[in-house]
């Protein structure tokens, strides 16, 4: 029984990082995009240096 709840724990404790880890890429990926759309120089600093 314990094992069976702490592996459900682990389960969501790593379900919640990988989503975190999305979002944060999908929130850098849509500013990478904006920026692109301005120009290239501009979208390269910001890729790097964020």
């Amino acid at each position: 029984m314990y094992f069976k709840g702490a592996g459900v724990i682990f389960k969501t404790l790593i379900s919640f990082e990988i989503t975190q880890l999305f979002s944060r890429f999908t929130k850098k990926w849509k500013k990478f995009k904006k920026n692109k759309e301005n120009g290239v120089d501009k979208n390269y600093r910001v890729w790097y240096y964020k």
